[in-house]
């Protein structure tokens, strides 16, 4: 039985949060440019380091749950 999903998500571990917190900060980034209001670029940090939390958290638990579960 081949898991090609999290072996592709267990190959790239070290990439996804910062991926997904750079991503945050550009739609943040782009909202605030386009519509003006500078309280968005504070959203846009702190966004950008509770995603890059909790990604970072749900990345460990999918390395847990595939150590403990999946065949070698």
């Amino acid at each position: 039985m081949e898991y090609n999903t999290i072996e592709a998500f267990l190959k790239l571990k070290r990439y996804i949060p910062s991926l997904a917190s750079a991503l945050i900060l550009f739609v943040f980034v782009y909202v605030a440019l386009r519509s003006g209001i500078p309280d968005f670029y504070a959203a846009a940090i702190l966004m950008a380091a509770v995603v890059f939390f909790l990604t970072r958290l749900i990345v460990e638990l999918v390395v847990l749950l595939a150590d403990m579960l999946l065949p070698k």
